[in-house]
């Protein structure tokens, strides 16, 4: 680090120093964010004087640049004031850190004008709380992450698979024991590379939440905002429901539909309406918006679809509560269930057919299988025309066609 003052109109500082040839720095000047009024320019030169790189303005008013030498040496760095001005007060910090890998953790905005809500961690006695996190991989990061949140308050356990290495966002939930101690505290995630099997820490990281203090209408212009470096976690008296969610007896393959049950578990004399939603979708995987489950009833289906990029493997997935209750929004969430997806197991060509009206069709389909499948598989027929119909085909993994008859009636309509 290097620290000066730009002091009279026309002044420049340089600073000489040495550095091995692949080393590889982050080079940034502090002025403007340490309340000094320079508007920092920064060149780097060799020992002989040329020019190697240079910025102004890319760390805001003040410079940044990455800075990796290609020979052994002597370097020098120059700073001035972008007007050429100075002052006794143009103070300023030059830091050289190394670049490594390293990340940034935030949860993401959930309302337009609110960027605090749902960002706090409650966590009701016995119940839980999901919450998507976002990592901005930085420096090269790339790999399988594992969160870890140390020293959470007690009775309170983090839940959560390893996030793949093609993801950017991945639920967290944090679960309470029915005997935690009602009270909060602040936690610092991080996230660790797993590799092998093994995990390791990683250098520079942690949460960077923006809160925005003050904006204003009619664009939303945010004048100030503050940057938090830890999380808050809340365990709060029991909640009056909670939400479990069904493990699927069967795998949903690339093209498929699945309907998820959704269980509500509600306290004794509450009787209030429940929304879930679907807070993480793996890729290729969409999901409705959500859905209810009324006053009244206690169980919903959730209809998930995997479209056909939909990645085969198996996730970990999970559902979100909410209800109004005293005159607030109270939020819980599910258990993990995994979520099996699996590539097509057959594809089909239809030939083509034809009948008169009030006639019947042999309607048959070539098969492609893709995954081998014991059993026996069931064929439906959808969207036929309007009073058409034709009753379900059972195939094997050995079979070479199915063949539907599809019966027409003489309110049956001409065309195709």
């Amino acid at each position: 680090a290097f620290n000066g003052i730009i002091s009279e109109e026309g002044d420049i500082d340089c600073f000489r120093f040495t550095a091995k040839k692949g080393q590889s720095f982050h080079v940034r000047a502090h002025a403007q964010r340490i309340r000094s009024g320079l508007d920092p320019l920064l060149y780097i030169y060799d020992g002989k004087g040329k020019y190697i790189a240079g910025n102004d303005d890319s760390g805001g008013a003040d410079s940044y640049f990455r800075f990796t030498p290609k020979a052994d040496g002597e370097y020098v760095i120059r700073v001035s004031d972008h007007l050429k001005r100075g002052r006794p007060d143009f103070t300023y910090r030059l830091e050289f850190t190394p670049y490594q890998p390293s990340y940034a953790l935030s949860i993401p905005h959930v309302a337009r004008r609110d960027s605090q809500s749902r960002q706090a961690m409650v966590v009701h006695k016995g119940n839980r709380f999901t919450t998507m996190m976002n990592v901005s991989r930085q420096n090269g990061l790339r790999g399988d992450l594992k969160f870890h949140i140390p020293n959470l308050p007690k009775g309170v356990k983090l839940v959560s698979d390893v996030m793949p290495a093609n993801v950017t966002s991945f639920p967290l939930t944090f679960e309470a024991t029915k005997d935690a101690q009602v009270g909060g505290k602040f936690v610092f995630p991080e996230v660790l590379l797993v590799s092998d099997g093994k995990e390791s820490p990683i250098a520079e990281g942690g949460l960077k939440q923006q809160i925005d203090l003050v904006h204003a209408s009619p664009n939303s212009t945010v004048y100030k905002i503050k940057t938090l470096d830890k999380l808050p976690i809340v365990v709060a008296e029991e909640a009056p429901y909670r939400i479990e969610l069904t493990q699927p007896k069967a795998p949903i393959v690339q093209y498929g539909i699945q309907y998820l049950e959704v269980n509500v578990i509600k306290k004794e004399g509450w009787d209030g309406d429940v929304y879930a939603f679907f807070p993480f979708r793996p890729p290729g995987v969409s999901a409705s918006s959500y859905i209810k489950i009324p006053k009244g009833q206690t169980k919903g289906k959730y209809r998930i679809d995997a479209r056909y990029n939909a990645q085969v493997r198996s996730w970990k997935v999970c559902v979100q509560g909410r209800s109004a209750v005293g005159g607030g929004e109270l939020w819980t969430a599910s258990n993990f269930i995994d979520l099996e997806i699996l590539p097509r197991l057959v594809l089909g060509k239809f030939e083509t057919a034809s009948c008169v009206i009030g006639d019947e069709v042999t309607y048959k389909c070539k098969l492609d299988h893709k995954v081998e499948f014991d059993g026996k598989a069931k064929l439906t027929l959808y969207s036929l025309p309007a009073n058409c119909s034709a009753a379900p085909v059972e195939i094997t993994k050995d079979s070479k066609e199915a063949v539907f008859t599809i019966k027409t009636t003489d309110k049956s309509r001409a065309g195709v």
